[in-house]
């Protein structure tokens, strides 16, 4: 959580830039042309437990719980490259 601050505080035009422009952008429609891999920590504040519900009517996508938290795939890339590896 540190670091997202940090990152936040570094660059805060391109943050607010990011906030104010996400909800021009219809993310589901590019979802259902595309396939999505979603990979969720088990321990992810940034990621709810409820998004294959949520998604489920708006995307097709393969899911994944894996044990860590949010940024867990910088410190142990290993069973996320295997995730990938699955579905390709």
């Amino acid at each position: 959580m540190v670091w997202h601050c940090l990152y936040i505080v570094r660059d805060v035009s391109k943050a607010a830039w990011l906030i104010l422009n996400s909800r021009n952008h219809n993310f589901y429609k590019v979802l259902k042309q595309k396939r999505v891999v979603i990979s969720r920590n088990h321990n992810d504040a940034f990621l709810s437990p409820a998004t294959p519900q949520i998604l489920k009517t708006k995307a097709k996508f393969d899911y994944y719980e894996l044990p860590g938290e949010h940024d867990d795939c910088w410190i142990n890339p290993e069973p996320y490259v295997k995730v990938l590896q699955l579905v390709i």
